[in-house]
């Protein structure tokens, strides 16, 4: 029997928020489902409690939303407010589901007697995304408390986006993974994160950096692509092409923590022309002084006309002297020329740093620049590994 996307993929509990959600038929039915599947239940009767705990839902499978709160917080079952009431917490029914958005990537069901297309047109009004990107689905407590409904649901829509399956897919094997590296070195030991510590402030790197780079390796190195489904992502679309600018953009360069040191792969932009550090950040860091020399070679934009030649099928096939970055800033193409060096003080133009290249990409600039630098620089070892390994000796 072949497993649903939704036993697979779907991990985690199942908030429920409805002022019945102790007194309905129908929400007692839906919750009893999802016991049955062995899934955790967090029940909320106010919306306004569900908002205050939204930081920490983030785990969630998917949230249960009633779209009509007609009983103030704690009042009896007889008790119902008035329609004034019951719009002011639609608008907090609004808010709690654009502040849970920011928080979690997983659906939204509505229920409500209301007419569904009323209610998806308010969603709409309020910047709420139902269409082809949706992922908020508006139905009854009656429909959904038919067996298995919520699922095939859920399966439809992870389905129907290539997006959602690659985003389920790869938060279930990083938090697998995560957490099982983290257990194999507190079992090696504990303290590992103070014998690295001191080793990248021995070496005069930022640590904070250090070690997030540090563990971004360990997990990335144990994370292996079985069970993930390509076929999913086999079937033709046209991409927009501004998106994959963007998309572009984000995985070539960076502009995160890029003020804390000096690295090679920056690039700073100044009197009209852009210029890349090539130095090995070995040479850069504090033990060689706070005001470092950075190895810059200039960069200018160029159109496609002069340069079509060299972009194939195959990628970019730049002239020996120089490095072709797409998609930088708001320009298509930037040659720079490694014949163009200039040796400068980092202080000086720290200021003008504008991006960082990411790391696979800098490790093909370092290569292409081998002959110019000379050698590349690798990070130390914790100093408690080279004294152990000296007395094994």
């Amino acid at each position: 029997m072949t497993t649903s996307l939704f036993d697979s993929l779907c991990v985690g509990p199942v908030a429920i928020i409805d002022d019945e959600v102790e007194t309905s038929r129908e929400v007692k039915k839906i919750c009893k489902e999802l016991e049955g599947r062995n899934i955790p239940l967090i029940k909320f009767s106010a919306i306004e409690d569900a908002d205050k705990a939204v930081a920490n839902l983030t785990s969630c499978n998917f949230i249960i939303l009633d779209w009509r709160f007609d009983r103030p917080a704690g009042a009896p079952a007889e008790v119902l407010a008035g329609d004034a009431f019951g719009e002011e917490k639609k608008k907090e029914v609004l808010e709690f589901i654009k502040k849970f958005q920011k928080h979690v990537a997983a659906p939204i069901f509505i229920v409500s007697q209301e007419a569904a297309t009323n209610i998806l047109q308010e969603l709409d009004a309020a910047g709420i995304s139902t269409r082809e990107k949706e992922c908020v689905f508006v139905g009854t407590k009656r429909g959904f408390k038919i067996k298995g409904a919520m699922a095939r649901k859920v399966d439809k829509w992870i389905s129907r986006h290539p997006h959602v399956y690659l985003a389920k897919w790869w938060s279930g094997k990083w938090n697998q993974q995560n957490t099982a590296l983290f257990w194999s070195l507190f079992q090696a030991d504990p303290h590992w994160p103070n014998v690295f510590f001191k080793t990248f402030v021995a070496d005069g790197v930022d640590p904070s950096v250090a070690l997030l780079e540090t563990l971004n390796q360990l997990v990335f190195s144990t994370i292996s692509t079985d069970g993930l489904d390509l076929e999913r992502f086999k079937k033709n679309r046209q991409g927009n092409a501004k998106a994959l600018r963007t998309l572009y953009q984000r995985l070539v360069y960076t502009t995160s923590n890029i003020e804390k040191d000096a690295k090679p792969g920056d690039i700073y932009y100044k009197d009209g022309a852009y210029w890349l550090n090539i130095r090995p950040e070995c040479d850069t860091t504090s033990r060689g002084g706070n005001n470092p020399e950075i190895y810059l070679i200039k960069g200018i934009r160029k159109e496609y006309q002069e340069v079509r030649r060299r972009i194939t099928k195959y990628g970019i096939l730049p002239k020996v002297p120089e490095i072709i970055m797409l998609c930088l800033d708001d320009t298509d193409i930037v040659v720079f020329d490694k014949r163009k060096l200039n040796i400068v003080k980092y202080n000086d133009w720290k200021a003008h740093k504008k991006w960082r290249i990411v790391n696979d990409h800098v490790i093909q600039i370092r290569q292409s620049f081998a002959n110019y630098i000379g050698r590349f620089g690798v990070p130390s070892f914790p100093d408690a590994l080279r004294k152990s390994l000296v007395r094994s000796g």
